[in-house]
């Protein structure tokens, strides 16, 4: 038979850790969010900078990596839209032309307890097959 007083124990105890297993879990919610958030902004700028890589001089391959960026984060779900740029990049080590590709997006945490990044930003670079 449990005692009274034990059981007042247990309910005190509980009281004390659930903020704390409360926070744990916001924050895995939030960084799990935010690691899928950075995850799919890698893949849409890699992406994009493959596409214009590709891409002839003559058809604009900024033009074509910036569109193919914005299709792919599209296609991921988010309602929030990057601002995307894409340049011309000089590489330094053999003076080819290559595309780079910078995209940043606000992020808005869902739970928003502990300290996350207020922007996410990802830049690639790829040299571009067609060369001048």
């Amino acid at each position: 038979m449990k005692c009274r007083a034990r059981r007042g124990a247990n309910a005190v105890e509980f009281a004390l850790t659930l903020p704390i297993l409360l926070a744990i879990l916001s924050g895995v919610v939030d960084y799990s969010y935010l690691l899928h958030l950075q995850f799919q902004m890698v893949n849409a700028v890699s992406q994009g900078a493959r596409a214009g890589s590709a891409t002839n001089l003559d058809a604009d391959p900024y033009a074509i990596a910036v569109q193919v960026v914005n299709e792919v984060w599209t296609h991921s779900g988010f309602t929030t839209n990057p601002t995307v740029t894409a340049s011309a990049f000089t590489l330094p080590t053999t003076g080819d032309l290559a595309v780079q590709v910078v995209a940043t997006v606000p992020y808005d945490p869902l739970v928003g307890f502990l300290p996350t990044p207020s922007t996410i930003a990802h830049t690639a670079i790829m040299r571009l097959d067609d060369q001048p």
